[in-house]
């Protein structure tokens, strides 16, 4: 039983590493043609202070990872709303 954990971790391990090692490149950036870094700190700013306004819905795990979905969801409906897009 105890072998049996320890590989399904192990497996989980380099599961989680094989994904993040493809995540590895150009990262992702929010542009607004004429923005200043002013501007999109203000406005970055009050988009994560709506998005973080939204309520949970559920309880453990599940109900992190669905408000953290939610407010990323909330945070980029409102970058997008004021004229900023995601680029590589």
């Amino acid at each position: 039983m105890r072998e049996t954990r320890v590989t399904v971790r192990a497996v989980l391990i380099l599961g989680m590493l094989a994904l993040l090692g493809g995540c590895a490149g150009k990262p992702m950036a929010w542009y607004r043609d004429g923005a200043t870094q002013e501007e999109f700190s203000r406005d970055s700013f009050e988009c994560e202070r709506e998005s973080w306004k939204l309520q949970k819905t559920g309880y453990g795990l599940a109900g992190e990872m669905d408000h953290s979905h939610k407010t990323r969801q909330a945070y980029m409906q409102c970058m997008q709303a004021k004229g900023y897009e995601l680029r590589r």
